[in-house]
């Protein structure tokens, strides 16, 4: 099936962007995009824009992998952030979904499944502000929860991870691997039974 254009209207104010919106939209995907290109080199990201009687609608969407089946593992990370304010607002609260997915498949299988909903604060007084306080709360986020990440792996490398280990074999006795051939593995390894 093939549709081929024959005519053009101008659209309605229902299907345009609301000035208001385009403005803090176009300055928060100009800030948010260094954001993601700072953070998530591998990333992409867009941002929507709307207004209605309760104020402005932004929001802004990111997603960024990363595949290393050469060593065995994955990754990924994906954001949503939403913000309805009224223009001139002191403060405004983002609605934030983040999730992260990271797979390791050498000898087993391991997984991190982390997502995240907590809601954010910043400034709308002025399109400016807005989209640099959207994003730097953002940022902040973003950051104090990959550092809460490597701390806890950290921690369960030190102490859970180590726990998990069984600290003697089976027998209750250490082996002793200078004098091997004591054992009847050992002796049996030799006569090559």
């Amino acid at each position: 099936a093939k549709k081929e254009a024959t005519g053009k209207r101008e659209a309605t104010p229902e299907e345009t962007t609301n000035p208001d919106a385009e403005t803090y939209r176009s300055l928060v995907e100009a800030a948010f995009r260094l954001h993601v290109e700072g953070f998530y080199p591998d990333g992409a990201c867009a941002v929507y824009g709307s207004a209605d009687p309760s104020g402005v609608t932004i929001t802004a969407h990111f997603s960024a992998q990363k595949v290393n089946l050469g060593n065995r593992w994955s990754g990924r990370v994906k954001g949503s952030y939403v913000c309805t304010f009224s223009p001139g607002q002191e403060k405004a609260f983002i609605q934030t979904n983040f999730t992260v997915l990271v797979h390791y498949f050498e000898e087993g299988n391991v997984q991190l499944n982390s997502t995240n909903k907590p809601e954010l604060a910043c400034s709308a007084k002025d399109p400016e502000d807005f989209a640099t306080s959207f994003v730097e709360a953002i940022s902040k986020f973003e950051h104090d929860f990959h550092m809460g990440v490597e701390k806890s792996f950290a921690e369960m490398s030190d102490g859970t991870f180590k726990n998990l280990r069984r600290k003697l074999p089976i027998t209750g006795q250490r082996f002793d691997f200078d004098n091997w051939a004591s054992y009847t593995i050992g002796s049996e390894m030799n006569t090559g039974q």
